[in-house]
Order: structure tokens, then C-alpha cells, then sequence
């Protein structure tokens, strides 16, 4: 993964943690802490989408390669609201 690939990840990372706490109507922390988990999500959603060769879906093309923004977004959003749950379990 180059250095583009980081910061569009780390963007779109920010939008999925933004939508799935409006879904949960439960927010994480901040802004920072929302982008750093949201993009653990991604990195995990981008993983088991190449592992279990799922098709590719909305890919954002470079020049060296692609970054599979479906399976970034729903990875972001997964592990968000995944994270939410627990949360609001222990409560």
C-alpha cells in the first residue's frame, strides 16, 4: 500500500465511521479516534475481501494499482458498528 492509498483510505475511513455512528446513534470518541478504528475496518474489510476472493466492487484506480473502496467501507462501517454494540452491551 502506497502513501496515496493511505490517505484516501484514512478519508474514506472518516466517512464510514461518521455514517455508522449516525446508523448507531452512538459515537465512539472523537474525530481522530473514529478514523484510526475506522481504518483498522477498512484494512480489515480490504483483507478478508482479497482472502475470500470476493469481487472487486467500486474500485478507486491509480496508477500502481486499486483500492476497493466497497470493501473499505463496508469493512469501516462493520467494525464500527461492531465496536458500538460491545460498547453499549457492557453499559
Amino acid at each position: 500500500m502506497n502513501f496515496l492509498e493511505i490517505i484516501i483510505l484514512l478519508f474514506i475511513s472518516g466517512i464510514a465511521c461518521s455514517i455508522s455512528q449516525v446508523i448507531s446513534g452512538y459515537s465512539i470518541g472523537g474525530c481522530f479516534l473514529s478514523v484510526i478504528l475506522g481504518f483498522i475496518g477498512a484494512v480489515s474489510g480490504i483483507w478478508i475481501a482479497h482472502h475470500f476472493h470476493f469481487p472487486e466492487v467500486l474500485d478507486i484506480k491509480f496508477n500502481s494499482g486499486s483500492l476497493p473502496l466497497f470493501w473499505a467501507l463496508t469493512g469501516a462501517i462493520l467494525f464500527s458498528l461492531m465496536l458500538n454494540i460491545l460498547n453499549l452491551k457492557s453499559q
